[in-house]
């Protein structure tokens, strides 16, 4: 939280000394975002494929021109971020001949707060842009559905509907050799994009965001299959389209 307060005291006070010269606005649109790492394989196969989910974004900017071509622009936006990951596979019990056959599908919510700062190149109608981003997880859910089906039927099939994890919290799973939350609470990436200019102070942008930094707590990476540590390194990605209007 001391992080969060002293990168927007950082805002504001650049936004408050550059308000003579610079304008302020503001932007709302939707996005599409992904989950992206290695995926596990078993016996050749990968047991996990990711889909794109839909979400949205919005808030404040101050954009300070340079010239007729450059300038700067910092954000503070929130920005809900949705990702599907589905695992398929099946495995035999060597003892008993059991099969497991596992199909289940995780879809992953996001809250972040968004810091970008933003160097901009262009004229009056394009600008196009690209800078870092610092983002701030207010929020993670994880929410599987699907079915644990075994064979023979020596044991109950295994169903799940709506089961909800919160990744912020620190899982009781009585290892020693784990701490903190499931997922990590600070995220760097990277933004490139461009803005067309609709009129003198209504934009369209489309951005393209990176991240750069794992999001998953290193030790929670587990095999699904053997239950043993993976080098395993997640990264989110997401496409953006907003409307933006200065003041």
């Amino acid at each position: 939280m001391k992080l969060l307060k002293s990168f927007t005291t950082l805002c504001l006070v650049l936004a408050f000394c550059f308000q003579a010269q610079g304008q302020f606005g503001i932007k709302a649109g939707l996005n599409g975002s992904t989950t992206w790492g290695t995926a596990e394989e078993f016996n050749g196969d990968a047991i996990e494929s990711v889909g794109i989910g839909m979400g949205f974004q919005g808030g404040v900017f101050y954009q300070f021109l340079l010239g007729e071509s450059l300038g700067t622009m910092i954000e503070l936006n929130y920005e809900a971020r949705n990702g599907v990951k589905n695992i398929e596979y099946t495995i035999t019990n060597p003892t008993n001949q059991l099969q497991s056959a596992y199909d289940l599908e995780a879809t992953n919510s996001f809250g972040l707060l968004n810091i970008p700062i933003l160097f901009l190149l262009g004229g009056e109608k394009f600008k196009f842009y690209a800078g870092p981003n610092v983002g701030f997880l207010l929020s993670a859910n994880q929410t599987v559905n699907g079915k644990v089906d075994f064979t023979p039927d020596l044991i109950p099939d295994i169903t799940f509907e709506e089961e909800e994890t919160d990744l912020l919290e620190e899982p009781n799973d009585g290892n020693d050799n784990t701490s903190g939350p499931l997922v990590n609470g600070l995220e760097v990436g990277v933004n490139i994009g461009a803005m067309y200019h609709l009129s003198e102070k209504l934009f369209l942008d489309l951005r393209l965001n990176q991240g750069i930094t794992d999001v998953t707590n290193n030790d929670y990476d587990y095999s699904l299959i053997t239950n043993e540590s993976r080098s395993d390194s997640d990264r989110q990605f997401s496409a953006q389209l907003s409307l933006g209007y200065r003041f």
